[in-house]
């Protein structure tokens, strides 16, 4: 099988690679402003429509994972614009390629399609989405639902397990003796990388069609979250501190639990909770 994934130079995508190659035949990224094209790494601008026909008209993928994509909040609610572009007008063209060349799509989604009420959110839970990226990424899941029926919406949060994460950032701020604040009523389902890749790889090779909720097994506040990271690293937990987010000012929604039971089922995963993951593997995040 020869799957295509966007975004592979991005944040998460460059974990997922990490993980996903060595589960499938071929995996070929594709990121934007790439300088090195070793390793079949290619530059591509996904706003180009005809150079992306073109591109996947010459590889021939048979599945794309659709990553690319812009999650920084506040720009994209500054510069609405741009979040249009970028997280929308972009899968369209994906959308679009996708149908008439017959390739399966999954596209990586968040759990910003839900506005921080009534929660935790199941896969069959009406999305309201209170940020410009909340409202491009739902929109871009309606028109893939829409349009393509061999495709698989992943929806995901917070994810860890990488380069310069909360977790890294908490053990770093904690070595130094230093206070960390950390927000008690700011609430998601973090995500380990490795879960999520292999939550990605089930959804694959089982050719699942649909909404799936690939996120972390337990809901914790920022805080929680940081003292658990103190905890595991035997790190001084007096130093986490609390704090309360401004939420009258502050766009993020409070609270984005995810209930992913119905995910786990049908993938047959299950992630463990967040302490035993710390502790299993220390290693990512020790000097």
């Amino acid at each position: 099988m020869k799957i295509l994934m966007t975004g592979a130079n991005g944040y998460v995508g460059g974990g997922l690679m990490k993980y996903l190659r060595s589960e499938e035949d071929t995996v070929i990224p594709v990121g934007f402003d790439i300088k090195d094209e070793s390793d079949n790494a290619h530059d591509l601008d996904l706003t180009d429509l005809t150079k992306t026909s073109l591109y996947l008209k010459d590889v021939r993928p048979d599945v794309i994972i659709h990553l690319a994509g812009n999650k920084d909040v506040s720009r994209c609610e500054s510069d609405k614009a741009f979040s249009r572009r970028i997280n929308y007008e972009v899968s369209r063209n994906i959308v679009e390629q996708c149908l008439s060349k017959k390739i399966r799509l999954i596209y990586i989604s968040t759990d910003y399609v839900f506005n921080g009420v009534d929660v935790p959110f199941n896969e069959l839970s009406h999305p309201r989405p209170a940020t410009q990226y909340g409202k491009d990424k739902l929109a871009a899941e309606d028109l893939i639902r829409a349009t393509l029926s061999d495709h698989a919406i992943i929806r995901t949060a917070g994810i860890f397990g990488l380069n310069k994460d909360f977790v890294e950032t908490v053990i770093k701020t904690l070595k130094q003796r230093s206070k960390f604040q950390a927000y008690t009523n700011l609430k998601n389902s973090p995500t380990f990388i490795k879960d999520l890749s292999l939550m990605l790889h089930a959804v694959i090779i089982k050719r699942h069609i649909g909404t799936f909720h690939c996120a972390g097994s337990e809901s914790i506040s920022r805080y929680d979250f940081a003292v658990k990271v103190s905890e595991a690293f035997g790190l001084e937990k007096s130093l986490v501190v609390p704090a309360c987010l401004d939420t009258s000012s502050d766009i993020r929604p409070p609270d984005l639990s995810m209930d992913c039971i119905s995910t786990y089922r049908t993938l047959g995963c299950c992630p463990k909770r967040i302490g035993e993951i710390l502790r299993l593997n220390r290693d990512i995040w020790m000097d």
